[in-house]
């Protein structure tokens, strides 16, 4: 009787130590989202997804900095080789998210934090594996105004051949005696004014 109690209590244990390095931190020193997506039906409570494999399951992990900006986004596991997916956000001076880069894979599947994501992911693309194209570029970036509404300026598209192909955009306003309001008189449409000077925006 003494056996059985000390095995059960052996496997108890084992399960607890299980779960608790589960539902441990990978990076515990940053701020982090922990998203679990379940990929089969009769899952209903904490416990049953954490005992999921990786194939039932979707696990990330959404990083942040001290200001609630994300910093990157590991996707654990999901490549085809079942190694992390990790895609790293870039802010310039003024704190806007001026480049963004393709996602890449990492080595290992823990989910964690990589401080040097920038370095591994464009090492990555400059020596892609079978199947994933390879470029010097693998990210797009954008200029935003210098104005407190920090509207985008101009974009590019991913690729080296396509940086220097951008996207210009820019934000105008109507002028006096340029654009009617109208409105419905009996059914009928009728305008009798314009709209003020600067009441409207549009962008081209």
């Amino acid at each position: 009787m003494v056996k059985k109690l000390l095995f059960a209590l052996a496997g108890l244990l084992g399960g607890l130590q299980s779960l608790t390095a589960q539902t441990q931190a990978p990076s515990p020193e940053r701020n982090f989202v922990r998203k679990e997506t379940v990929l089969i039906p009769g899952v209903t409570n904490d416990a049953q997804v954490l005992e999921l494999e990786v194939i039932q399951k979707r696990t990330g992990y959404e990083y942040a900095d001290g200001l609630g900006r994300p910093l990157q986004s590991v996707s654990v596991a999901s490549s085809p080789t079942q190694q992390d997916m990790v895609a790293t956000q870039f802010y310039d001076a003024r704190g806007l998210p001026s480049t963004q880069y393709l996602p890449y894979r990492a080595a290992g599947a823990s989910g964690a934090f990589r401080p040097n994501g920038l370095s591994e992911q464009a090492a990555f693309y400059t020596a892609p594996p079978p199947g994933v194209a390879g470029d010097s570029r693998p990210y797009s970036q954008s200029t935003y105004e210098a104005s407190p509404l920090a509207r985008v300026l101009t974009s590019t598209t991913v690729g080296a051949a396509y940086q220097y192909r951008t996207t210009t955009q820019r934000t105008m306003v109507n002028t006096a005696n340029t654009v009617r309001q109208w409105q419905l008189v009996n059914g009928l449409p009728q305008s009798s004014a314009y709209y003020p000077a600067g009441a409207l925006a549009f962008v081209e």
